[in-house]
């Protein structure tokens, strides 16, 4: 069991893909975590990420926001679920341009919870 906790710090620490660039707008839901909520700025380049919570955001950003709840960005970030499968299942919704310019920044790979008992 996965969960985000504070959506900004993990973004601004998470290993995108080597030598992807990109753009994206994250509307996150969060029940439970009020922190989290509202539409953020994912901006990644080669040496940096930025991430910014968008206050009033444009109708142009609007048209290009990535929308889910906590625990779905959870599940794409952790690479349990391919975003397509989760887009097919109604728990992602937005643009096909948009999903595929998340997806390639994306590593791919098994999520492995190293705990030893």
């Amino acid at each position: 069991m996965a969960r985000i906790v504070d959506i900004e710090p993990f973004l601004k620490n998470y290993d995108f893909k080597k030598g992807q660039t990109g753009t994206c707008y994250l509307k996150v839901k969060d029940e439970s975590a009020s922190w989290n909520e509202g539409v953020w700025k994912l901006q990644v380049s080669e040496n940096k990420t930025k991430v910014s919570l968008l206050e009033n955001p444009s109708k142009t950003e609007l048209e290009c926001v990535l929308s889910a709840d906590i625990q779905t960005w959870t599940q794409i970030f952790m690479n349990y679920q391919p975003i397509h499968h989760l887009a097919f299942y109604e728990r992602i919704s937005g643009n096909t341009t948009e999903l595929e310019q998340l997806a390639d920044l994306l590593k791919t790979g098994t999520p492995v919870l190293a705990h030893y008992f």
